[in-house]
């Protein structure tokens, strides 16, 4: 696996946190991108046989507040250090410090 041979009986480990950190899949994998492309992440589940069934309603959900968002703002930028959620079950962001400026 990866270049390393795993013996019988040993364990190997699925670390969720860094499914979507691998910087094989990823160009600078913990830097947010919204326009990243592509992007094959592997939140909900990706169409394999543990697909999120709210994936398509999480989705709208996101792309609506983009949208009603991009009405209201001139412009957003980073303004601070983003940092992430420490936890063994996901990968998340703790703290993403933005300027806003409305129009």
């Amino acid at each position: 696996m990866h270049g390393r041979q795993v013996k019988a009986g040993q364990k190997v480990i699925f670390w969720w946190a860094s499914g979507n950190r691998d910087e094989r899949a990823f160009d600078s994998p913990m830097r947010v991108n919204l326009m990243r492309s592509p992007n094959r992440h592997m939140s909900f589940g990706q169409g394999g046989p543990h697909i999120c069934l709210e994936m398509w309603l999480a989705r709208l959900e996101v792309r609506v507040l983009f949208e009603e968002l991009a009405k209201r703002i001139s412009s957003i930028e980073p303004d601070g250090e983003q940092k992430f959620l420490r936890s063994n079950f996901i990968g998340a962001i703790k703290e993403l410090p933005l300027r806003v400026v409305m129009q």
